[in-house]
């Protein structure tokens, strides 16, 4: 996925998720819910996913896009801790290689 092609789907007004996020718990020890693999439909045709988890103590919202054989494309943090000079900002990439070294608070 190019840049561009990135920006045409982020800027995209008809992405939609049909029906209700289901959060569960992951385990016994955290307060923290998470939602898994949830289709974003859109208008071009990416198989675009969202995971997500929400921090009661805080509390806070992450979530994180990915398309299907592309990989992560962005996070955005809802009222998260402070590590980018605000509590809620988007997470994007400064290069395009591997998203995963280069995806910073921006």
């Amino acid at each position: 996925m190019t840049r561009r092609e990135f920006e045409a789907l982020r800027d995209l007004p008809d992405k939609l998720i049909e029906g209700d996020i289901q959060f569960s718990a992951p385990g016994e020890c955290s307060p923290v819910l998470i939602f898994e693999n949830i289709r974003v439909q859109n208008s071009l045709g990416y198989e675009l996913r969202v995971n997500g988890k929400f921090n009661p103590l805080l509390p806070s919202v992450t979530l994180n896009f990915r398309i299907l054989d592309v990989g992560p494309i962005c996070r955005v943090e809802v009222n998260s801790t402070s590590h980018s000079g605000s509590r809620t900002h988007k997470h994007s990439l400064w290069v395009e290689e591997d998203p995963r070294k280069t995806c910073r608070p921006g």
